[in-house]
């Protein structure tokens, strides 16, 4: 039935999900994830293979981990968390009270609504990050690189760590600061942008 929950496990094998509106837990060891996303929450998690999950802007709690490859979130709402060993980590639309993307071999790109009060934590060790904020943006933004440059957007200049040292730091706050972004990388620079 359509409201139901399912729990598949693969060892070598794709899981493709439609037309599920309950709990999703799937996990593949060689293979890739494809499902649809509704209210309720989704798990995900893969060994090498991509997750590609596609949202209706209903409020759930998804959390998808692949150690060898990307990961594809649109349309998703509410709570997310993304994390990748190699692969690029990619969330697009939807409008989130708590993001949480960390790959540290990939890049990030992030183009979605924050909520107020709402929390954004990007991390990367080797990768680029761009983020557009879509909306009104009201949070406590600071941005850190050890090697690599950062462009804002919103229009506070970012500083040199030390006039020793390749890092850049940007610390302000956008309307009210009633929620926080925290952006940080290692070797990669950092894009901060609102549509």
């Amino acid at each position: 039935p359509q409201k139901s929950s399912i729990d598949v496990s693969t060892i070598s094998a794709e899981i493709d999900v439609e037309g599920v509106e309950g709990e999703q837990e799937l996990q593949s060891v060689s293979g890739g994830i494809s499902t649809k996303a509704f209210a309720a929450d989704v798990e995900a998690e893969t060994v090498s293979g991509s997750i590609d999950i596609v949202g209706s802007n209903m409020d759930s709690e998804a959390e998808l981990t692949t150690v060898s490859g990307s990961i594809s979130a649109r349309d998703m709402a509410g709570t997310i968390d993304l994390q990748s060993v190699n692969g690029r980590l990619k969330l697009d639309g939807g409008s989130f009270s708590d993001v949480a993307m960390e790959t540290v071999n990939g890049r990030i790109d992030l183009e979605s609504n924050l909520r107020d009060g709402g929390d954004l934590d990007i991390e990367t060790v080797n990768g680029k990050v761009v983020v557009n904020l879509v909306g009104n943006v009201s949070a406590d933004i600071d941005v850190n690189t050890f090697n690599g440059r950062i462009k804002n957007c919103f229009g506070p200049k970012p500083e040199r760590t030390s006039r020793y040292a390749p890092g850049w730091e940007l610390s302000f706050t956008e309307g009210d600061g009633d929620g926080s972004v925290s952006i940080a990388t290692l070797n990669g620079g950092v894009t901060l942008c609102k549509e």
